[in-house]
């Protein structure tokens, strides 16, 4: 059989050159569950498979695919109305792998059941991968953003949400963790034993993860509204270097959970130190990943544990944005990143002085805009099609731009009605996949504002407007600023923009939307203000410029100075 199988797989790899090129998997079927038991040795390169997905099948169809990268497929078996069969599979574009069904089905639910093999690296830092610390191996993974297939045949995209469910066999003195807490644990013989996790909610494959080593475990106090377990997964030796960041956990998670209005979604909370790893920290739901440098360390040093609660509220935020509701397709990650970055600094801004309140995020706005301002630049929002395009998937704009552009929507919009409108997205797409339209949506249900062309605009455009006020108090009725807006760019890009528009005066914040060359923004003072602050709050995604008398900078506060100071 395996002779006949492989003659069948080298067949279709020819074929499959002729195929027409397809990144997406085909939409005919999509998974229900996922039972996946694998057999790990921290110690050893390779690793041993089963996986059963229960599947729909949406139409018709002779096939089904999977995305699969380094793995060796043994066996799959197909199981649809009672009867089993044994599969044909062969390669496919673009990291796939088809199997082909013994005759058309659908639509309808089947079983496909899969054993394979695949390496755990010891160079990489995506898929599970291998590193020895003080003479002792440690398994770790990292899929985000598509490398959940390196460890099991899988959809592995965004937008395909499933439960899983996974049992490990590893050696008896490790410790092993996934993203559940462990609902059995029993010797499987003199130095194995099977590790069984408790099934998830819908997640993708991105974020599913699984550790195995000789850790250190320090616990935390329970944590949050519904008092969850939290654990700091160490290396050997380390545990005392985990205790700050399992004491900070309980506060940290309670300013994110006032914000979202419900209690963290899982059931669980592990950290786990890596010695190595692509990212500063991966936010698998139960179970994120820190780099060592960021999440061990000793409370004494206050620097260090303000950088690192601030890297906890980034990848806690995220449990809501990116896991909860997860963004249906690559150009929508920063419904992920960009709300960490917004939500995450906006929480963090609790442990600095109030003199610095909203300060990490004008920084973050200043760096962005120059960025921006570069013949370099991309947008926010890409159309991303193969593993080289997905290489840029995380860039910067997605995190500090996105943030920059959410802060402006909160500030034109009101911080409460925001929090309204982000609760009722959260609400509306709980355990599903949201777009930006549906942010849109949730916005305009709870302020009665369009958005949609301001996010449009600012996502899908590079470059920044500029921005001239001019204090107004000529005319009889009340005072007004008049505006102009321009561009620094040429071209295209030098097209107008729908620029939200907030100045702040001794009576308050005024807001306008600027949607052509000239505007007016009628103020709330009932005469000639003394001063006005052209940039409330230093939040507009846009270069200020002032003319004539009213600017006082002795009114500015450290964000809108900091703003102020990086638009001259």
């Amino acid at each position: 059989m395996r002779s006949r199988l492989a003659l069948a797989f080298a067949a279709a790899l020819c074929c499959a050159a002729q195929e027409p090129a397809r990144w997406s998997l085909p939409e005919s079927v999509r998974p229900l569950r996922h039972q996946v038991q694998l057999t790990i040795d921290p110690a050893q390169s390779e690793f041993h498979g089963r996986i059963a997905i229960d599947v729909e099948l949406l139409q018709r169809t002779r096939e089904v695919r999977l995305n699969a990268l380094g793995l060796v497929v043994h066996q799959a078996r197909w199981i649809s109305a009672g009867h089993s069969s044994v599969l044909v599979w062969h390669a496919a574009p673009n990291e796939q792998i088809a199997f082909a069904l013994p005759a058309s089905e659908g639509p309808g639910r089947a079983r496909i059941e899969i054993e394979y093999s695949g390496t755990i690296s010891s160079s990489l830092t995506q898929g599970p991968y291998r590193r020895k610390q003080s003479g002792r191996w440690y398994v770790f993974t990292t899929f985000t953003p598509i490398d959940a297939r390196r460890a099991f045949p899988c959809f592995d995209e965004p937008g395909i949400k499933a439960a899983w469910q996974l049992t490990l066999l590893v050696p008896d003195k490790l410790v092993a963790a996934s993203n559940t807490p462990i609902l059995e644990e029993q010797r499987e013989s003199a130095n194995w034993k099977m590790v069984r996790f408790a099934e998830t909610a819908p997640l993708p494959a991105e974020v599913i993860a699984f550790t195995v080593g000789p850790y250190d475990v320090a616990e935390g106090l329970a944590a949050g509204e519904k008092m969850i377990p939290v654990c700091v997964l160490a290396p050997h030796g380390h545990a005392a270097e985990a205790k700050a960041a399992a004491a900070a956990t309980d506060e940290v998670l309670r300013r994110v959970e006032a914000y979202m209005g419900t209690p963290y979604p899982w059931a669980k909370l592990d950290f786990v130190a890596l010695p190595a790893g692509t990212f500063g920290a991966v936010e698998n739901p139960g179970l994120i990943t820190f780099r060592g440098s960021i999440l061990l360390g000793s409370a004494a040093n206050r620097e260090w544990l303000r950088d690192m609660r601030a890297v906890m509220a980034h990848e806690l935020v995220h449990q809501w944005f990116g896991n909860l509701v997860t963004q249906a397709a690559w150009d929508d990650v920063y419904l992920s990143e960009g709300f960490a970055t917004w939500l995450g600094k906006k929480t963090s801004d609790a442990d600095q002085p109030p003199d610095h309140l909203g300060l990490s995020l004008v920084e973050g706005r200043n760096a962005s805009m120059k960025a921006d301002e570069d013949s370099r630049a991309r947008p926010v929002r890409l159309d991303l099609r193969s593993r080289r395009q997905l290489a840029d998937v995380y860039n910067g704009v997605v995190y500090q731009k996105a943030a920059s552009v959410l802060r402006m929507l909160e500030v034109y919009l009101g911080q409460e009605p925001m929090r309204r409108a982000t609760r009722r997205y959260l609400k509306d797409h709980a355990g599903k996949t949201a777009t930006t339209g549906d942010l849109v949506q949730a916005i305009q249900e709870e302020t009665g504002q369009d958005t949609g062309p301001i996010l449009n605009a600012f996502l899908n455009r590079v470059g920044v407007p500029i921005v001239t006020l001019r204090l107004d108090c000529t005319s009889a009725a009340k005072p007004s600023i008049a505006l102009r807006q321009s561009s620094q760019q040429a071209g295209a890009s030098a097209a107008l923009w729908p620029v939200p528009v907030c100045v702040r005066t001794a009576s308050g914040q005024s807001c306008t939307l600027l949607e052509t060359e000239h505007g007016t923004l009628a103020l709330k003072d009932p005469a000639c203000p003394a001063w006005i602050v052209p940039n409330a709050a230093g939040a507009g995604y846009y270069r200020t410029r002032v003319e004539g008398p009213g600017l006082d900078k002795a009114q500015l506060n450290s964000a809108e100075r900091a703003a102020w100071n990086a638009d001259q």
